[in-house]
């Protein structure tokens, strides 16, 4: 799409990664006359908006204007839905909606390898981006997973993006066509913006939606919600599996084996990662498959499994104060990832730490699992009486409600013993106290510090 000339307005500036800052950079240096429209207002954006004014962008903070609907063309940030009545306003007025995802794809000269699903997103994105850089193919991280695409299109558009992608993203696509789309697991999430699963899910698969014969989807066979999607998809179909001899890459007897064109291809023991569990399994074979698919060579990956120690926030070593270890895990925002983290550690030596801001989920099944798996919870945050109330629901006795962060780190050292592992792993979102789950997951960092310096 040409944007010369054209009148563009962006909604919101991006939350804590700037997609709509880097969207109305990117348009600019596109010739598009460009207004950014920010209902937050201005304190927190200086450095931004010093930016924006060196580039001649117009702006507004603390309001959402009439002003925006003088544009031909709206791009909303990921996190404004389709549903926003500014949203539904622009489309009665008959403006162009185009998502920051898809207007950025569109100045892509190179393949994209597109990455969604409920959980292990994160990993799996920069895993295969390990493997295609170490395969020495010109790749780039991006999407979702914090580096918005608008930012890397602004200078980099050759080589293969490795997109993380969320249901967000995916509502406002029209032409987006990854090259691979892997889609790691299903579950619930989201139900304070979708009104029921199947909505959540419709925008899921849309990741697939223009691929054609040409194209790989890579499935999950161990979740009977994806591997039926296997149905519907016009683009060659692999699948992924812990149990399975599929077509595609399986773990037998702790051994990974590519399974391409009938041909089984070893890759490596599942031992030689440092990664723990068996989400993280899954997220190792999936990336797998994904970058070979693309190019990546086989001793390259084994070379990034040896030397990946997985990202921030993501069952994160900590520290270890009095014999007890301390695991951040702050990017679990959702139960099933919680319960995954619990079904990491030996039962009855953890301590979790749930709870965070409100977003509509069912916390039973992840409390059975505590129930079963867990020493003591403390819980905290404004899901924290949800979690009471569910507890008590099951007969559930070894749980400490805390008013902080703080409060819960000094608790577990007190009921905590040695071999014990403290985790934070709250099942919700932060933004009841925090700004983030990075921001959440640095202050529990912070707070271990701290205790570890005090015991010296």
């Amino acid at each position: 799409m040409n944007f010369k000339d054209k009148k563009v307005s962006v909604i919101g500036i991006g939350g804590s990664k700037r997609s709509g800052f880097y969207t109305s950079l990117l348009l600019k240096k596109e010739g598009a006359k460009v207004f950014l429209s920010e209902i937050k207002k201005e304190d927190e954006f200086k450095k931004e908006i010093e930016i924006l004014k060196r580039n001649g962008i117009s702006y507004e903070f603390g309001i959402n204007s009439e002003k925006i609907y003088e544009s031909d063309i709206i791009v909303p940030c990921p996190g404004v839905s389709y549903k926003n009545p500014i949203i539904l306003k622009a489309k009665e007025l008959n403006k162009k909606i185009i998502g920051e995802l898809e207007l950025s794809y569109s100045f892509i000269n190179g393949d994209v390898i597109g990455i969604t699903g409920t959980s292990g997103k994160s990993t799996t994105t920069t895993l295969i981006y390990e493997f295609l850089k170490e395969s020495n193919i010109n790749s780039h991280l991006g999407g979702n997973i914090g580096i918005p695409l608008s930012s890397l299109v602004i200078n980099e558009r050759d080589g293969v993006f490795v997109l993380e992608v969320s249901s967000f993203q995916l509502e406002t696509i029209e032409k987006f066509k990854p090259k691979v789309a892997t889609f790691l697991n299903f579950q619930e999430d989201h139900l304070d913006r979708y009104d029921d699963l199947d909505e959540y899910f419709f925008f899921k698969k849309r990741i697939f939606e223009n691929q054609d014969e040409k194209d790989f989807a890579i499935l999950n066979y161990d979740d009977e919600i994806v591997r039926n999607l296997s149905k519907e998809i016009k683009s060659k179909v692999y699948f992924f599996s812990l149990n399975e001899e599929v077509e595609g890459i399986f773990l037998k007897d702790k051994k990974i084996f590519l399974n391409i064109n009938n041909e089984k291809i070893y890759v490596c023991d599942r031992d030689e990662s440092s990664l723990i569990g068996d989400f993280n399994s899954k997220n190792i074979i999936s990336s797998i498959l994904s970058s070979y698919l693309l190019g990546a060579k086989i001793e390259a990956i084994r070379n990034v499994l040896r030397n990946f120690k997985g990202l921030p926030h993501r069952l994160q070593f900590v520290d270890i104060i009095n014999g007890i270890t301390f695991i951040n895990d702050s990017k679990s925002t959702k139960p099933e990832s919680s319960i995954q983290a619990l079904l990491s550690f030996p039962e009855n030596k953890s301590i979790i730490i749930l709870g965070g801001s409100k977003k509509g989920t069912n916390f039973r099944e992840l409390c059975e699992v505590v129930k079963k798996r867990a020493k003591y919870a403390i819980v905290i945050g404004a899901t924290k009486d949800d979690f009471i109330k569910m507890f008590d629901e099951i007969e559930y006795k070894n749980y400490i409600p805390v008013n902080s962060l703080e409060e819960a780190v000094d608790i577990s050292l007190d009921i905590g013993e040695k071999g014990d592992y403290v985790i934070l792993s709250p099942a919700c979102a932060s933004f009841d106290m925090f700004h983030d789950f990075e921001d959440r997951g640095d202050y529990f960092i912070k707070i271990v510090k701290s205790k570890k310096d005090e015991e010296n």
